[in-house]
């Protein structure tokens, strides 16, 4: 693969040999997608050819030209010598957040690094990745983003505001870049776009830390400067520290409406059933892995199990579940569930200082025909793992339609606790405290 026209060079190499960056970053990218090793061999030996010889770092990096567009405003224009940089780091930041990084470690799996030649990436650590990609290009907001959200999930919120702040700032860079170059660049402006896009990610991780640190006055002219003009009241953003468990039974009698409207059961399923679910979901297990949950570009994508007469049997454990304990305690809350059609269900795994932000379950769908707004008829959650913080569920009487509510319920989490909801309400998990 050539380089572009516009980069051709007299001493580029034969045809066959791979030397265009974005060439090296595609195959990169395929190969950590797939955990291939023989691509990924290709992509870090094509990269390691553009290195100085007996060296970890890049190629000595000329200064880049300054030009002018049709405004007369300087602009920085990237060379052909500023191009490794770019690709080395995204190459550092993709092999950081593409699922090679073990979660527990935080160091590569010997699986992928053993095909990777030394001294590109052996025995670095997520965070040494992330690091050296902010490093290698000044313009790289999408690595001090992700060293932000490390540092969110171990409680250094002081730390994440600073990596924020990088981020946004090489992110307003990228954009002024954006604006100057020519329709005809289409390679820089892929590029600078994604580093755009993660300024963007950071403005709202930003505020998200403010208003958890008491700081909602900076937290709002962030947002308003995104264009939001509502927000949930700071209190529900800060951190939830459990409370003293003799002070209140864990589980309370039956209460009058609006209680009704939610309920808990603890071994929802038999023991045997649990143990199996439980066992499928490890963050080990294929599920994880084959869906691309850990990687940040990974779109949500939840599963349909239909419920009426025509529909087939169960034929997974999550079916079986559904069917056969789940849905019946739904209707005995919410007889209206006894005409589903069908379930919607997915799986979740949080660091336990991100919680999981308000929200309305909804049709998708119908929200992007702008049709209406409509709801599930119950809202479940099973517990599986609760991890040692023991994050609640916040449910709100608030309803979409029916303006702010009065009342909320936190249901503490518990293995095998199934909760069941109306699904029209706001609900969420509540952070834990640092």
């Amino acid at each position: 693969i050539m380089y572009p026209k516009r980069r051709s060079r007299p001493d580029a190499p034969p045809a066959g040999d791979v030397c265009d960056f974005q060439a090296i970053d595609a195959i990169f990218r395929r190969g950590a997608r797939l955990k291939d090793s023989k691509t990924l061999e290709t992509a870090a030996a094509a990269l390691q050819r553009i290195m100085v010889p007996g060296s970890s770092e890049m190629p000595p990096h000329r200064p880049t030209k300054k030009s002018k567009n049709e405004s007369g405003r300087e602009c920085i224009r990237s060379t052909w010598e500023s191009t490794p940089a770019i690709y080395l780091s995204r190459v550092y930041t993709a092999l950081a957040t593409l699922g090679l990084i073990d979660k527990t470690s935080q160091a590569p799996h010997s699986s992928s690094s053993s095909h990777i030649s030394p001294p590109l990436f052996l025995n670095l650590t997520r965070r040494e990745l992330l690091e050296k990609a902010k490093c290698v290009w000044q313009m790289q907001s999408e690595a001090p983003l992700h060293l932000a959200r490390m540092n969110i999930a171990q409680g250094n919120d002081k730390e994440a505001e600073a990596e924020l702040r990088i981020s946004i700032k090489r992110a307003n860079e990228a954009l002024n870049l954006l604006n100057s170059l020519q329709k005809d660049e289409e390679g820089e402006r892929g590029i600078l776009g994604e580093m755009v896009d993660a300024g963007a990610l950071g403005e709202h991780e930003l505020a998200l830390v403010l208003l958890r640190n008491d700081k909602s006055d900076r937290a709002d002219k962030i947002l308003k400067s995104m264009g939001f003009s509502h927000r949930l009241n700071a209190q529900v953003f800060r951190p939830f520290s459990p409370p003293n468990p003799n002070l209140k039974p864990e589980t309370s009698p039956p209460l009058p409406w609006p209680a009704s409207l939610v309920r808990a059961w603890d071994d929802a399923l038999p023991r045997e059933v649990f143990l199996r679910l439980k066992e499928a979901f490890k963050p080990e297990r294929a599920y994880w892995g084959e869906h691309r949950y850990w990687e940040p570009d990974t779109s949500y994508f939840s599963y349909w199990h239909g419920l009426t007469p025509s529909d087939p049997k169960p034929e997974t454990l999550v079916e079986l579940a559904i069917r056969n304990y789940i849905w019946p305690r739904a209707k005995d809350l919410i007889p209206a569930a006894a005409r589903a059609v069908g379930a919607e269900w997915w799986v979740h795994a949080r660091e336990p200082l991100s919680g999981h932000q308000m929200h309305f379950d909804t049709d998708e769908a119908k929200i992007t025909e702008g049709t209406e707004v409509r709801h599930p008829i119950a809202s479940c959650v099973l517990y599986l793992d609760i991890g040692a913080t023991k994050n609640p569920t916040f449910i709100t009487t608030q309803t979409f339609a029916g303006g702010p509510g009065e009342e909320g319920f936190l249901v503490n989490p518990k293995p095998n606790r199934l909760t069941v909801f109306d699904g029209s309400l706001l609900h969420g998990v509540v952070p834990s405290a640092p």
